[in-house]
């Protein structure tokens, strides 16, 4: 029972380390320790732990301070790119739903309540769409950071 919460401190801990060098890429041991606030021995277990399933690089400069850098697999280079295209199509879909509000609007404004109905209708539709979007976005975040 024990070891078995020991396992899982370690996993998020790996987690959290490996999301951190995500965004922080070239940072030493020491540095990555003292802004997680965690004792040198640790951040290297967890740095270890994380190389030995091949999801970081340890390097070795000429000043001889390693320095870890996440080590991209073609599938995961796939995703970041596809999770890319989908924030990128999140975007044109949020600016086409502010245009079909605008239109609504003015259709409104201008006492024309059967064309603002469509404008509103279609305006629904794409919010639909960008929340579909949104949570595959989201998915493939989750699947772009190695689990477990």
């Amino acid at each position: 029972m024990q070891l078995e919460r020991v396992k899982r401190t370690a996993e998020s801990g790996s987690r959290r380390v490996l999301r951190f060098i995500s965004e922080n890429q070239g940072m030493s041991v020491q540095e990555i320790s003292e802004k997680l606030g965690w004792t040198k021995s640790k951040t290297n277990r967890m740095l270890n732990l994380l190389e030995k399933k091949g999801w970081i690089v340890k390097r070795v400069f000429s000043a001889a301070v390693p320095r870890i850098t996440i080590k991209l697999d073609e599938k995961t280079q796939l995703l970041n790119q596809r999770s890319m295209k989908l924030e990128t199509w999140k975007v044109k879909l949020q600016t086409r739903e502010k245009e079909l509000f605008g239109k609504c609007v003015s259709a409104q404004m201008e006492g024309d309540t059967e064309t603002a109905k469509i404008y509103a209708n279609q305006c629904a539709e794409v919010r639909k769409i960008i929340r579909l979007v949104a949570g595959a976005a989201e998915i493939l975040s989750k699947l772009t950071v190695p689990t477990g």
